[in-house]
This record gives C-alpha cells, sequence and structure tokens, in this order.
C-alpha cells in the first residue's frame, strides 16, 4: 500500500511539473527520455552480445560515456526523439568496445555468453 501510494504521488508530481513544461508533443517527449535513458542499455547488450573482448569495466565505461554522448547532443544538437536510442546504443558500443581493448582485464570463460561462443543446438532428434 505505501508503495502504491508513493508512486501514486510521484506521477501525480511528474504529471504536475509536464504540465508546466512547453511540450507539444507528449509522445516525442516520451520518446525522447525512452532514448536518453534506454539507448546506452541498449547499447550494453548489444556490447555484450556481439563482443568477445568486452568486459565489465569497459562496459560501466561505454554506459557512461554514452550517457556524456547523449547528454551532450540534446543540449548541443538537438535531434529527432527516435534518434536518441540509435545514438546512444552506437556510442555505448563503440565506446565501451574501445575501454574494453584499452584497459586490461583477466580473461573470463565466455562459453554461451555471445553470438560467437553460443554451443550448437541439438536436433530435435538428438533431444528424444
Amino acid at each position: 500500500r505505501w508503495t502504491t501510494l508513493a508512486i501514486g504521488l510521484l506521477g501525480t508530481v511528474f504529471a504536475l511539473m509536464m504540465a508546466q513544461w512547453d511540450i507539444k508533443s507528449l509522445w516525442d517527449q516520451f520518446a525522447t527520455f525512452l532514448g536518453l535513458f534506454g539507448g546506452g542499455l541498449g547499447g550494453l547488450f548489444v556490447l555484450a552480445i556481439f563482443s568477445k573482448r568486452a568486459h565489465g569495466v569497459g562496459a560501466l565505461v561505454g554506459l557512461v560515456g554514452s550517457g556524456v554522448v547523449q547528454f551532450t547532443l540534446q543540449q548541443v544538437y538537438p535531434l529527432h526523439p527516435w534518434f536518441y536510442a540509435v545514438t546512444g546504443i552506437v556510442s555505448c558500443f563503440a565506446i565501451g568496445y574501445s575501454a574494453s581493448i584499452l584497459i586490461p582485464a583477466s580473461p573470463k570463460p565466455l562459453q554461451g555468453l555471445t553470438i560467437y561462443t553460443l554451443a550448437k543446438a541439438s536436433s530435435y532428434s538428438d533431444m528424444n
């Protein structure tokens, strides 16, 4: 009950704040927020799945770097809201991969974790 009350109050306060902002399209605003905050997370997934070299420190550097890129783009060169997700994914991947190459880390087993180390699926007949 307390959690429901807190979330309801936060939602009401946020709605009152948004009513004061100069928003022409709520959908565009939602897409901007989603791209700004979700783009870096998407980049982390892409980095983890499609890279053999990425490690935890490099991924965190990529996420923080993606946040800096996103904030800079929003302040200096505002884009269409749909492009924030793309810039977040690309910047997180590029910065995280570069950081993973430049920052040494101890190798860990990646079997089954990336697209390159997935075990070949056995056929249906092998399962019976």
